[in-house]
């Protein structure tokens, strides 16, 4: 029989998950300003770059609203929660008890 995820575990969980998002916007932004100055070099032009960063900063706000509609916001348990005992699990008389 499996475990039930804790709160600490499944708060560990959705917090990871929004550091990923996170990390996914910040690259969705600076890559293509990267990629422009990369090319504004290899290219011995100056508008790639400050076109990279701006396209970046478009998605990046896109995938931002993308993430707001779909997801609920998070909402962390209060300590009152968090300290809340749950009741003990009620078990079946033994079979002995069957007459």
């Amino acid at each position: 029989m499996t475990n039930p995820k804790s709160k600490a575990d499944r708060l560990f969980e959705q917090s990871t998950q929004w550091l990923s998002r996170t990390i996914a916007v910040v690259i969705l932004m600076l890559a293509p300003g990267l990629a422009g100055r990369y090319l504004d070099e290899r290219l011995q032009t100056t508008w790639l770059t400050p076109a990279g960063f701006g396209i970046g900063i478009a998605l990046a706000t896109i995938f931002l609203l993308t993430l707001a509609s779909q997801r609920p916001p998070l909402r962390l348990p209060t300590n009152k929660q968090l300290n809340r005992r749950r009741p003990p699990p009620t078990t079946a008389p033994p079979a002995s008890w069957i007459p």
